[in-house]
């Protein structure tokens, strides 16, 4: 006799949320918006349910934390985008940046990202000290 069995196992797609530790946002005065958008992302019950969120920093290297300290001295997002493809190869996946949006290293990181979905926050600094959040799709 001859037995055959076929394990179906349903993976949710990896949502990467990126996070700018440089010292950019320092100087924007933004830490706590990077953080609160991080946290909201987190914490979002409908994201959770429908992807496995993975969290990093990125300033020169892509770290797999949420340990801020906005003392990078630069901004690579060449490298999380390289980093996260490397990690996540053949997985599927969409990438959330959260960043003032100031790329001071390596290559531009939209074709870094190949095909694959990316979603950025910018941060952009304004006089009265509230932050306008946009959020851009790149295909």
């Amino acid at each position: 006799p001859r037995f055959n069995r076929t394990t179906l196992e349903v993976k949710k797609p990896i949502l990467a949320v990126v996070a700018d530790n440089s010292l950019s946002i320092q100087y924007l005065k933004a830490e706590n918006q990077v953080q609160q958008t991080v946290a909201s992302l987190q914490n979002n019950s409908a994201l959770n349910d429908k992807f496995e969120l993975r969290l990093f920093t990125i300033d020169e290297v892509l770290k797999d934390t949420t340990a801020f300290d906005f003392s990078g001295k630069s901004s690579n997002l060449h490298e999380a985008a390289s980093g996260l493809q490397n990690l996540f190869r053949g997985k599927s996946r969409a990438t959330v940046l959260v960043s003032d949006g100031n790329q001071t290293g390596g290559s531009d990181f939209v074709y870094s990202l190949g095909n694959r979905n990316l979603f950025s926050v910018l941060l952009q600094a304004i006089r009265s000290n509230k932050p306008m959040l946009r959020l851009r799709k790149s295909t």
